[in-house]
């Protein structure tokens, strides 16, 4: 077998070109160290002004939608292992003192369609491709589209895009939480059975429709839209995969790998998004 020996990464930029999430460029502010005013989570991913200072909010962990397809699930045992030693959670006032001191940050964004919703939506993307091919058809045979037939359904075509498009305004529903960072922590309560945990609402996206705020979520790196195996998926197919909440996640055990090899001393830990997420994907080629 291969042997690994890590080598020490004395700079964030090292260790952010080895493998970088969509839209991160080098040299950003958070891998700068200058981030105009504002404040990190604990994975380095960069939160809006004053997000520190939001209220603490006690909500049930399962009410909490991730925004990661995958955890290192040794992480999450380990996690749980610790807090049980440590005994944060034999008394209910200990435990929640101790959750207080680590809220969840999380952003209120429009609920996730259901499976059919989505389905009727592809069916409707699908057919609205058939209705322009018809359209050029139709013109190729010499029959213009502005004709009194092409007209109507054209007419017909435009009003149910605009009826769909208001009653997905009105049906949106009311806003959930989307966890920006700590699914480890998350994961690590639900499998000790703990039914609540404390959070910061750090941005409310609420007001946005669903593209917008997708859009949103990968341009701010609040998100890291890579599968179990580390490739990357489009932003549809990745939204369209995340589970409701944190008994969906799988696992990816080079996520694990990467802390441990931190731990050992491998590499530094750095203020750059998803940092061991990217370690993983560099070690997953050579391990």
């Amino acid at each position: 077998s291969r042997s690994l020996q890590p080598h020490r990464v004395q700079s964030a930029t090292t260790a952010a070109s080895m493998e970088r999430a969509p839209g991160h460029e080098s040299g950003s502010e958070s891998e700068a160290g200058g981030n105009g005013g504002m404040s990190q989570s604990e994975s380095g991913i960069a939160l809006p002004p004053g997000a520190s200072d939001a209220p603490l909010q006690q909500v049930p962990v399962l009410s909490l939608h991730p925004t990661q397809l995958v955890v290192g699930m040794q992480q999450v045992q380990e996690k749980a292992q610790r807090m049980v030693g440590k005994g944060h959670l034999v008394k209910p006032n200990k435990r929640e003192k101790w959750q207080r001191k680590r809220p969840i940050p999380v952003i209120l964004g429009p609920p996730p369609a259901p499976a059919h919703e989505q389905a009727a939506s592809n069916t409707a993307a699908d057919g609205a491709a058939a209705g322009v091919g018809a359209q050029a058809g139709s013109a190729a045979a010499g029959v213009h589209p502005q004709d009194g037939g092409g007209q109507l359904r054209q007419g017909q075509a435009q009003e149910s895009a605009s009826q769909q498009q208001q009653q997905q305004g009105q049906q949106q529903g009311p806003p959930v939480m989307y966890l920006v960072d700590h699914h480890h922590l998350a994961a690590a309560l639900v499998s000790l059975g703990l039914p609540t945990c404390w959070v910061q609402v750090v941005e409310d996206c609420s007001g946005m429709q669903p593209d917008a705020f997708w859009a949103h979520m990968q341009e701010r790196s609040y998100v890291w839209p890579f599968d179990a195996q580390g490739r990357p998926l489009p932003l549809k197919d990745f939204v369209a995969a995340l589970p409701r909440d944190v008994r969906g996640l799988r696992d990816d055990p080079y996520r694990a790998l990467a802390a441990l090899v931190r731990k050992a001393g491998g590499y530094d830990k750095v203020w750059v998004p998803f940092s061991e997420f990217r370690w993983a994907n560099w070690l997953r080629g050579r391990v």
